[in-house]
């Protein structure tokens, strides 16, 4: 069984880093080039802006080209571009747990200070998942969550939160530092 979990997970590892070669690849030109350029660029080939996230002094940009249904992260440090990588479609708001076009109706302005919120209310946490734990969790409390349960098992830590503004229960699951899954729940305590 060890030698199965063993390949697998070089398997994945493999994937991973050749999915993110092909991204390097497309856009070999664009790093180490000046911020200010990105948008024309990206625009060139092909994609869209969907949001920026911020994390200490970096900034996380998605894009999404629909013609190849593809995502990607844009990280920017010191007014450069540093890498450009591979991301899941729900960075984008193209996955299953984005709220579809209410979604990319409020990224489509870089300003656009409801830019969390859909039309509902309701906080899109979609691009949360595969960010670090601890900037996810600040994000969450920063768009007015508070944590209500901790739970850790099998290396997975769960937590709960809730938002008393929109009545909204999520569910965070936590594994390596970094966000694994982040889903509705129904066990917050209101």
């Amino acid at each position: 069984m060890k030698t199965i979990t063993k390949n697998l997970t070089c398997v994945c590892v493999m994937f991973f880093i050749t999915m993110n070669s092909f991204a390097q690849r497309d856009f070999k030109g664009l790093i180490d080039m000046k911020a200010s350029y990105l948008d024309q660029e990206m625009r060139d080939r092909g994609y869209q802006f969907i949001k920026t996230d911020k994390s200490g002094d970096s900034a996380y940009q998605n894009w999404y080209n629909s013609s190849k249904n593809k995502c990607v992260t844009v990280k920017v440090y010191d007014g450069r571009i540093e890498s450009i990588v591979n991301s899941t479609l729900e960075d984008c708001g193209k996955g299953r747990y984005s709220n579809g076009n209410n979604y990319n109706n409020n990224y489509n302005n870089h300003n656009n200070s409801n830019k969390y919120n859909n039309n509902k209310g309701n906080f899109n946490y979609g691009y949360l998942s595969q960010k670090e734990a601890v900037w996810a969790y600040g994000e969450l409390s920063n768009n007015g969550f508070q944590l209500q349960k901790t739970h850790q098992q099998g290396g997975n830590t769960y937590k709960i939160w809730f938002n008393d503004n929109s009545n909204q229960c999520l569910k965070t699951t936590s594994r390596n530092k970094l966000i694994a899954k982040i889903e509705p729940s129904s066990n917050c305590n209101q």
